[in-house]
């Protein structure tokens, strides 16, 4: 029943297409002869977009030493790879946002948990393997990881907020809700989007994989699998009623990493999540969800 139920549900989801800005700059930015002066006339094609960027560009983040003034000057910054990453997760905040709020729900506090997951999966990439290297893709799929719960709320916002209802109520998580009332959860739903907009493996497999317990993933799943648990573990959740409580010996099962290395990492994300400050500033107009109800 609940594999029939999954399916009744898949099938009936709208996933929202790839923007057309999106796609063209993925196109030209993958392009082995692009200039910057190329990737940036794309960019410029969506205003909101070019903002973004050019922030991004001179936020702490990247900490440039010299302020970007125009769009090309941001390409050169971040790099055509960056630049593609940063296009991907501004179009999932300004295209794929739920049009209401969730009762018992805070999309802010939501969009805080991604992006500190997305600041603590780069760090643990650094301590797994050693290099810099994954650093951003580890960043972006921490920040995507529970894009799959965007879309499930803008499909089905009454039914989700039962599932917010449920998880509340039995001091559970999402996924356990989300099972109950959709017969499947956010992982499976953020990997059919990721599908659709032909996301590359290293974000798309965090995203549908950040909650199983394959112990022979990528680094990058493991990374955000054990960035979630800990941003969890360092600044609580996003259901208004619900109660996190994560130990350490969670995090490090996560991830694989040793209690030490745990709270070496936990001791840096709070300056990396402060460099965020661009990015976390994208929640401005997320909605509110207001005091909890039982859904009906």
């Amino acid at each position: 029943m609940g594999d029939q139920k999954q399916q009744m549900f898949t099938r009936s989801i709208d996933i929202p297409s790839l923007p057309s800005g999106m796609a063209s700059i993925v196109s030209v930015a993958s392009s082995e002869s692009a200039t910057a002066d190329d990737v940036a006339n794309a960019i410029l094609l969506d205003p909101a977009l070019s903002t973004k960027v050019l922030r991004m560009a001179n936020s702490a983040f990247y900490g440039r030493l010299t302020k970007a003034e125009t769009v090309t000057q941001a390409v050169v910054t971040l790099g055509f790879s960056a630049v593609k990453t940063v296009a991907l997760a501004a179009s999932v905040v300004d295209h794929v946002l739920p049009e209401k709020g969730v009762p018992g729900l805070s999309w802010k506090a939501f969009w805080q948990h991604c992006v500190a997951t997305g600041a603590a999966a780069e760090i643990i990439s650094r301590h797994l393997t050693g290099s810099k290297r994954g650093g951003e893709s580890a960043f972006v799929a921490g920040l995507l990881h529970d894009i799959g719960k965007l879309i499930i709320a803008r499909n089905a916002p009454d039914q989700f907020a039962k599932a917010v209802w449920i998880a509340t109520d039995t001091n559970a998580d999402m996924c356990f809700g989300e099972r109950k009332v959709f017969g499947t959860d956010h992982s499976t739903v953020g990997a059919l989007l990721a599908q659709e907009w032909r996301i590359p493996e290293a974000i798309a497999g965090p995203v549908g994989l950040h909650h199983s317990t394959d112990t022979d993933a990528s680094p990058v799943v493991i990374s955000v699998r054990g960035a979630n648990v800990l941003s969890k573990a360092m600044y609580g959740g996003y259901l208004t009623d619900c109660k996190i409580q994560v130990t350490a010996a969670e995090v490090t099962e996560a991830c694989g990493l040793n209690e030490e290395t745990i709270r070496a990492v936990a001791q840096e994300v709070p300056q990396r999540l402060a460099e965020c400050g661009e990015v976390l500033s994208w929640a401005g107009n997320m909605p509110e969800g207001g005091g909890l109800r039982r859904a009906a």
